[in-house]
């Protein structure tokens, strides 16, 4: 049984309508609760002050959006000395408090957003039904952060352009990985020097021959072995060799 074909499953609630309307499927869904805790003094109520009505938009279903209606009730505290007079109850299973969206759709639009990325994913998100702007995916993806990396024992640092001929960072690279560590913002001694500092454990750094790098590995990694970066020795190398060259030319 597929995903689309399965009945709409809430957890902590009771199905009570669907209903097929232009913009997609609504379905509304009621609680199963009968108390509610008041998150201050922990004391339970039975008393109903109103009901109210959660919309969260949820995964959709044969291709169509679907607007979760949950209809929720809040009770009348029952401890005098407590600062709660009402309470809501709560199903943080389904949906954070006031969410536009259920825990699974952002799971599932994060994902999307990780995978593909903003402006790709957002032309995919309205073809699976999940109609997502690329800001959104960009927003659900950045909370997720970057994924923790033990330091390595070999970095590369060299200058990258970020507005080439105006402003340039230090990329730094994993020398046995050959993969993108991270990226300072700037390319002076004392922001190299603040990063090394704050990951211990490096063995080797290969760097060009730029004073601000020697002196940045000099003061945050004073145990690691500078060795300067194979591809400048090779174009030092090469220049040094058109000019002997040129004089001889002649001859």
């Amino acid at each position: 049984m597929t995903e689309n074909s399965r009945p709409v499953e809430i957890p902590g609630f009771r199905l009570q309508l669907v209903e097929s309307q232009e913009g997609g499927l609504t379905v509304i869904a009621g609680a199963q609760t009968r108390t509610a805790t008041c998150p201050h003094c922990r004391e339970s109520s039975p008393q109903i002050h109103r009901d109210a009505s959660r919309w969260p938009q949820d995964l959709p279903r044969r291709g169509q959006a679907v607007r979760l209606v949950r209809q929720v009730r809040r009770f009348r505290g029952q401890n005098p000395a407590g600062s709660a007079v009402t309470m809501c109850e709560r199903r943080p299973s389904v949906a954070a408090r006031w969410a536009q969206r259920t825990y699974r759709l952002t799971q599932r639009l994060s994902t999307l957003g990780m995978v593909v990325g903003g402006q790709a994913g957002a032309g995919l998100s309205h073809r699976l039904g999940l109609t997502a702007r690329r800001n959104t995916l960009r927003r659900l993806v950045r909370p997720a952060g970057r994924p923790s990396r033990p330091t390595p024992r070999v970095v590369g640092l060299d200058d990258v352009g970020l507005r080439k001929g105006q402003v340039y960072g230090t990329l730094v690279v994993d020398g046995e990985t050959h993969r993108p560590v991270d990226l300072i913002r700037e390319r002076t001694s004392d922001a190299v020097a603040s990063w090394l500092k704050a990951h211990p454990g490096l063995a080797l750094i290969t760097r060009d021959r730029s004073t601000d790098y020697a002196r940045g590995v000099t003061e945050g990694a004073p145990q690691a072995t500078p060795v300067a970066a194979g591809w400048h020795v090779l174009t030092k190398w090469r220049e040094a060799l058109e000019r002997v060259l040129n004089r001889l030319h002649a001859a």
